[in-house]
């Protein structure tokens, strides 16, 4: 069994770049987001959908932490990644 993990580490400054675009406009920006998961990775918004379901309809907060939380972890993972491949086609690695 390999000790490399299966998911990226992310780095700070995919994390940094990732706020820069949020801060940038935050509704569309996690719009936009919501229907590219939901496109490419519908498990996930189910997932987080189902774990809304035990909240109560007037906590608001609740929901959108829960939503932007499981939101930003895959746009985190899913560009530490792109990053990931891109440095290995540019340098060569395997």
């Amino acid at each position: 069994m390999s000790d490399k993990p299966i998911l990226p580490k992310v780095s700070e400054g995919i994390e940094g770049s990732i706020k820069a675009e949020y801060l940038g406009n935050e509704e569309k920006y996690v719009s936009e987001l919501i229907e590219k998961v939901k496109k490419e990775n519908p498990i996930i918004i189910k997932f987080l959908g189902d774990c809304l379901s035990g909240i109560s309809k007037d906590n608001e907060e609740a929901k959108k932490a829960i939503i932007y939380s499981g939101l930003f972890v895959y746009k985190l993972l899913e560009s530490q990644a792109q990053a990931n491949k891109l440095e290995e086609d540019i340098l060569g690695k395997d």
